[in-house]
């Protein structure tokens, strides 16, 4: 046997008769380790493929384990019956409680987060009012919907520093994305 293959032969001490007839005390087992529990004794048999009888049940660590040595089609695929792995979905928030406490959390960070952008538009508003002084930057428009946002001074100022930070932020991303592929064609 290879180093690192898993071994799917009976043990010594039990018998193949047992296993071929699905006795009771050998019908759930694993069919990689032979054992009903793992070592860590919490995981479950899950049966992931097509596979009827002693052959249905595999503990997951176990076919983790023999689909990183198999690799290629075992990976996604049973090396018995050629069906599909699927596994049972994870649900780390099974309960209604935790769902709400997740959805409170999300909230507050897009809260801390648009607090958090706002001093930088701020800043661009209050530079756009102060260029502006007298008002003829603000009063310059002809399209409609633009002589609308200037009637109100705030928002039209608020929305110009939106702009620019964003457009800002938008041409920093630009320039960093392209010094990383300047210097990762250097690198290379």
């Amino acid at each position: 046997m290879l180093q690192g293959e898993v071994q799917l032969q009976p043990r010594d001490s039990q018998k193949r008769s047992d296993l071929e007839s699905g006795s009771p005390a050998s019908s759930h087992c694993c069919r990689i380790c032979l054992e009903e529990n793992n070592s860590s004794g919490d995981e479950e048999l899950i049966s992931p493929c097509m596979c009827k009888g002693t052959q249905k049940f595999v503990h997951r660590s176990c076919l983790d384990r023999w689909r990183s040595v198999k690799g290629g089609f075992a990976f996604s695929n049973c090396t018995t019956c050629n069906a599909q792995l699927h596994f049972p979905d994870e649900q780390p928030f099974d309960d209604i409680n935790n769902s709400w406490r997740q959805r409170l959390i999300d909230a507050w960070w897009v809260f801390l987060m648009f607090l958090i952008l706002q001093p930088p538009i701020a800043a661009g508003a209050g530079g756009a009012y102060m260029m502006d002084t007298d008002g003829d930057f603000r009063n310059s428009f002809k399209n409609e919907l633009v002589r609308i946002l200037a009637k109100h001074p705030i928002l039209f100022y608020y929305s110009i520093g939106f702009v620019s930070f964003f457009g800002m932020f938008g041409f920093t991303l630009l320039i960093a994305q392209f010094i990383a592929r300047v210097y990762m064609a250097l690198v290379s």
